[in-house]
């Protein structure tokens, strides 16, 4: 069993330990500052619809006075995620929160006696998140797939920690572009293993063929160019997104996702454990003001893609907005005949803002 301490080896050990874990994505992947910036634009309390994944922006849009939030996810693991970590706002401390997400230390035993409380009064399986001795270990958000593949490519960069710990401190875009040009030894390791780690066979032997069927180019490919981009325009000081996937952990701790003083009113929260797509079909019309569609559609062909989108925009209020973001997909999203305004220049607007520099497009669409 491969453990994401463990000294760099050549077999793909890792990639079966990793690909075993329930949870694919433990963390924040979306910038939450996007989302709140667009849910505040909406007449209020405003009523969210959105894909649970790690459940942070979720925590972030909770603090809000809301008419509903509305967490839809697939895999079961993660919407209990969402559920945890919500309720977590509820009942700890901000301390003791990042103590049992790991996100600061503590004793893997009294991690794993308080996470069993916590389960026991959510009334959740001990394995609903994953193994319980490594939840214990490591604390809940770093037993994703998604935070072990990084892990190993940390692994692979071992010998370049000292130069990535430099640059992750680093506020100045000019300097920062210095390290990483063509040619340079960090740009050249960063590269190689990017391309060790996002091989396709061991993509989709942890997330799956679904994950990287469409894709516009090799995984590794892009997520080396948009590293270089966001570090040629943004303070890697201060991006949470940078240190999640090099540091593997945040150089500070409390990001908004993580409110010192939480006000969350969980009557107005609810969860279904189902596919988007479906979810959206059976919904009434005009019954939310905002949707939150993750990645998702990267994982559709574009006949399904344009089905969710118009599904979408049904249920959406007048004035109403949904975002989506784009990873490594060929999707044409602006193009699909969905009934969307599309708001081009927002979104390009807060694309260059977003500190989750992994996506190539972001989408923003009004309902009018």
């Amino acid at each position: 069993m491969w453990y994401p301490e463990d000294e760099c080896r050549e077999s793909d050990d890792w990639v079966a330990a990793t690909a075993q874990l329930p949870i694919a994505f433990a963390q924040v992947r979306e910038d939450p500052a996007i989302d709140l910036e667009l849910v505040r634009r909406l007449r209020q309390p405003a009523r969210i619809l959105m894909v649970a994944s790690g459940g942070d922006t979720a925590c972030h849009l909770a603090t809000m006075p809301l008419g509903e939030l509305h967490l839809v996810d697939v895999n079961l693991s993660q919407l209990n995620l969402a559920r945890f970590k919500l309720h977590l706002m509820r009942t700890e401390t901000t301390q003791r929160r990042l103590e049992l997400l790991g996100h600061r230390p503590l004793a893997a035993n009294q991690r794993l006696q308080a996470m069993q409380l916590h389960f026991a009064e959510l009334e959740f399986p001990t394995d609903s998140l994953g193994p319980i001795e490594l939840l214990a270990r490591y604390g809940a958000d770093h037993c994703g797939r998604y935070e072990w593949l990084f892990a190993r490519m940390r692994d692979l960069l071992r010998k370049q920690q000292p130069q990535i710990e430099r640059l992750m401190h680093l506020d100045d875009p000019i300097e920062q572009s210095r390290l990483i040009e063509d040619g340079t030894e960090l740009a050249s390791a960063i590269q190689d293993a990017f391309v060790q780690v996002m091989d396709l066979q061991r993509l989709i032997q942890i997330f799956g063929e679904g994950a990287t069927a469409n894709r516009a180019q090799s995984f590794a490919g892009h997520f080396f160019r948009q590293t270089r981009d966001v570090l040629r325009r943004q303070a890697a000081s201060k991006n949470p997104f940078l240190h999640q996937i090099f540091l593997g952990s945040f150089l500070n701790s409390l990001w908004e996702w993580h409110p010192e003083s939480p006000n969350t009113e969980t009557s107005k929260i609810c969860f279904t454990h189902a596919a988007m797509d479906r979810v959206l079909a059976e919904l009434p019309d005009r019954s939310y003001d905002f949707v939150h569609l993750s990645n998702i559609l990267d994982w559709c062909d574009p006949a399904d893609a344009n089905k969710m989108l118009v599904d979408a925009r049904r249920c959406l209020a007048i004035n109403g907005l949904v975002v989506i973001r784009q990873l490594n997909s060929r999707l044409d999203i602006r193009k699909m005949p969905s009934g969307f305004k599309w708001l081009g220049h927002d979104s390009d607007r807060l694309h260059q803002l977003d500190r989750s520099f992994f996506y190539r497009h972001l989408h923003v669409g009004q309902k009018t």
